[in-house]
């Protein structure tokens, strides 16, 4: 019992408080004036009043809602990838060991380019199949060339030729083996594509079988960038639709592709569909792993939307709202829906109607103002 009185002291007191410090403030959300419903009641939208002096001293701007035309947008993430076409797994051809590495883990390296020396005993057996075809065809065409000897020689020579470059050996290599009448012990392992080598299986001394994985080269100049399109938005998106792009490392930066591919089959799991945009990256800023976040413009020629300053929005009670004006210093909260923000304008998706006029600078005071009346009446 005594507990309760000290309560109700303590309560007395306050409200004496904010009695007192009522006369200092300029606004006001009670119903003071006839026929002006009080903030939050059911007798109507919640209003907040400024007298004409608090009025100017909070400086308040006002715009009316417009209605711009804007892309329509389904918002996504994704994930940066290699793209198929531009990665090239090199893998050995024969059996040996690797006597030297040429080529090392995000090394550069152009098309034709020495990647490792492999001494390899099926490389030396080719090339003497390819000398002893060579001087066959010699000898077997020197007196008729439209003989039958001739073409079987003839035959056998380009077999052999063909086995030399399906061992990895280049036009180059095979005519210095018939200008030199040679064998080479070793072979060099060539880069089949230009770019950065994004993986290595391979050191000195290993001894490696055909078939083998020994590198992996990506050009970075084009990256795919993997999306995951949820159930509800299949219908909106389709191949061909322009994306924008958004990493966290570069602020305010876009880059732009269009979706290449939109799968077919629904992830069960994930209730989501697979697609793929293509993304130019000459300057490598994209890498391979990254988190992106994902716009899919599947009506591009825009639709019409309501527009307002993000400085018109204020988080009032947990919810997006904004403030109407409904005469000189009387202002409605309005609670709203928002869509995109695009260069410091945001989409009003519910709430709001095109020509209505909105407080743009000044909302932080009539938020306050508000949520004062608010506790007032509790």
């Amino acid at each position: 019992m005594n507990g309760m009185i000290r309560l109700r002291g303590v309560a007395a007191v306050l409200s004496l408080v904010v009695l007192a410090l009522l006369p200092a403030c300029g606004g006001e959300t009670r119903k003071e004036d006839a026929g002006a419903p009080d903030a939050g009641t059911a007798s109507g939208p919640p209003l907040v009043r400024l007298r004409p002096e608090a009025l100017a001293r909070a400086r308040i701007s006002i715009q009316p809602v417009e209605v711009r035309r804007m892309p329509s947008r389904v918002q996504t993430t994704g994930e940066v990838a290699f793209d198929d076409k531009y990665l090239a797994h090199v893998f050995s051809r024969v059996d040996g060991w690797v006597e030297d590495v040429n080529a090392f883990l995000e090394d550069k390296v152009r098309v034709g380019q020495p990647l490792l020396t492999v001494y390899s005993p099926n490389f030396i057996v080719a090339q003497s199949e390819y000398l002893q075809a060579d001087r066959r065809a010699d000898l077997s065409c020197g007196r008729r060339e439209d003989s039958p000897e001739c073409r079987t020689a003839r035959a056998i020579l380009r077999s052999a030729r063909t086995k030399l470059r399906i061992l990895g050996a280049s036009e180059e290599d095979i005519r210095a083996i018939g200008r030199t009448h040679e064998t080479r012990p070793t072979y060099v392992l060539r880069a089949p594509i230009g770019g950065s080598i994004v993986e290595t299986n391979v050191v000195r001394g290993n001894a490696i079988k055909a078939g083998d994985d020994l590198f992996k080269i990506a050009n970075l100049s084009r990256v795919w960038v993997n999306v995951d399109v949820y159930e509800k938005d299949i219908a909106r998106v389709s191949r061909g639709d322009r994306v924008e792009v958004r990493l966290s490392p570069y602020p305010g930066a876009v880059f732009s592709g269009r979706l290449s591919l939109v799968s077919e089959v629904v992830d069960e799991k994930k209730r989501t569909v697979r697609a793929r945009a293509e993304i130019d990256n000459k300057d490598g800023r994209l890498r391979p792993g990254m988190f992106a976040e994902v716009s899919i413009l599947w009506a591009p020629e825009g639709i019409g939307v309501a527009m307002i300053p993000d400085t018109a929005v204020q988080n009032v009670q947990g919810e997006p709202a904004a403030f109407v004006e409904r005469g000189r210093g009387v202002f409605e909260l309005r609670h709203v829906r928002l869509g995109e923000e695009r260069e410091g304008l945001v989409s009003v998706t519910e709430g709001l109607r095109e020509g209505e006029r909105v407080v743009v600078q000044g909302s932080f005071i009539l938020k306050a103002e508000f949520l004062k009346g608010t506790l007032e009446e509790e």
